[in-house]
């Protein structure tokens, strides 16, 4: 059981690391910059923000901050974002949430759209 579970967690993480190609981390890094959104932030940057809603989008069916701070935690998230974290609760990802500039996350979707039309 244990296996499948690992193999099925594997084939996900592998998904959100495609989706992420898609965007440049210097593109994520400009865009960061441009928006201002990591202004004044010691942990929840806006790159690794982006990187834990698409992960959580992508892998469960009912997001909640809970199941945010728990995926924040997992090996296969470090995997994703390559940094090491320190410990984080669900209400600092709410606040991050609550103050980010949402022009950023528009700006990371145009951005994708662009790459992926100019791919095809």
């Amino acid at each position: 059981m244990f296996e499948t579970l690992n193999l099925v967690i594997l084939q996900e993480t592998m998904q959100v690391s495609k989706v992420l190609n898609y965007i440049p981390k210097e593109e994520l890094e400009r865009l960061s910059i441009e928006y201002k959104v990591d202004y004044q932030v010691k942990k929840l940057y806006g790159q690794t923000m982006f990187q834990l809603l698409l992960f959580s989008m992508l892998n469960v069916k009912y997001n909640s901050l809970r199941v945010m701070e728990e995926f924040y935690h997992s090996l296969a998230f470090k995997s994703i974002a390559n940094k090491n974290f320190e410990s984080v609760k669900y209400n600092s990802i709410r606040d991050r949430l609550v103050a980010i500039n949402s022009d950023y996350f528009e700006a990371i979707f145009n951005s994708c759209l662009k790459n992926i039309r100019r791919n095809t």
